[in-house]
């Protein structure tokens, strides 16, 4: 089965508009794949005023446009799109499928060979429907992976099904290791939760919500023992100021006595010269000189008769 041309048809994107008429919100195009602009703005200008008014009223009210709310217009490849999926659900007999060529893609998964490779590039380019057959063992659930990776890599969401429930749970385990995506294992009316296989049931939404508890407590319980841990430093650190008040106290003082001692010696130059000029200081300094002279013969009389 070979996919039409490229021309996804889950929203639209909405081009700048001419400044006289209304503009759309910028998240218009965020519900699956876009328009190309081209095509919207091909569409858009082709339809009557009054219908224009109402696409755009219909983007302000929901945000996006989907395309089943789409206008019909001969030969628009997103109707024929639309068409496919409706006439598949309808079991209407198919228009023939025109074929497209896909564009290589840059592999998450080094080891898948070429043939694999071509298939996942299939399916991520497809606008419609890819058919991947395999025989038992060629690597189909590590092509479904890759295509998953490849399609959150795009920003897109993946609904994943399957006949049976083990063919979910083998995907599942090929994406436990990528950071990047979260599964979401639903479980079906007749399984158990408990029952599942351990990739699969850590990914049940009970599970999550476990998860998240217990996070929430674990960072609840740190942040306790993080507080506490600051009131017992704070505490001790408030003994340890009791004695250090006194001594902060006694430092303060001395510093004061410091500041005025050295205020005294940066006048001390002043002062000896002015005490030169003072005749009082000239005798008593005279006087010291002379008795000094005097004691000294003394004291070497002293000094020698103690050496005999």
């Amino acid at each position: 089965m070979s996919p039409r041309e490229r021309q996804p048809a889950a929203g639209v994107v909405v081009p700048p508009t001419p400044a006289d008429r209304p503009s759309v919100p910028p998240n218009a195009a965020r519900n699956g794949d876009a328009f190309a602009a081209s095509e919207w703005e091909s569409l858009f200008f082709q339809l009557p005023p009054a219908q224009q008014h109402s696409l755009l009223a219909l983007v302000l009210r929901q945000g996006n446009l989907r395309a089943q709310q789409l206008p019909h217009l001969n030969g628009n490849a997103a109707d024929r799109s639309h068409a496919l999926f409706k006439s598949l659900l309808q079991g209407s007999t198919l228009e023939p499928l025109i074929e497209f060529h896909a564009e290589p893609i840059e592999p998450i998964d080094v080891e898948l060979d070429a043939s694999q490779r071509a298939a996942v590039g299939m399916a991520i380019h497809s606008p419609d429907v890819g058919l991947i057959r395999g025989l038992p063992g060629t690597g189909k659930s590590r092509v479904v992976a890759e295509v998953i990776r490849q399609s959150v890599c795009r920003g897109q969401r993946v609904l994943m099904a399957a006949p049976c429930a083990d063919a979910l749970d083998v995907v599942i385990e090929r994406l436990v290791d990528d950071p990047h995506i979260l599964a979401l294992r639903c479980v079906g009316l007749d399984e158990r939760a408990d029952q599942l296989g351990a990739a699969a049931a850590a990914r049940t939404f009970g599970s999550y919500r476990r998860q998240v508890t217990e996070d929430c407590v674990r960072h609840a319980q740190m942040s306790v023992q993080r507080t506490e841990a600051a009131i017992a430093r704070a505490r001790a650190d408030l003994t340890v100021l009791d004695r250090l008040a006194p001594l902060a106290e006694r430092a303060h003082q001395l510093a004061a006595t410091r500041r005025e001692l050295d205020g005294r010696l940066l006048r001390l130059p002043d002062e000896l010269e002015r005490a030169a000029d003072d005749p009082f200081a000239r005798d008593l300094h005279e006087r010291h000189a002379r008795h000094a002279t005097t004691l000294q013969p003394i004291d070497q009389k002293l000094a020698a008769a103690e050496a005999e």
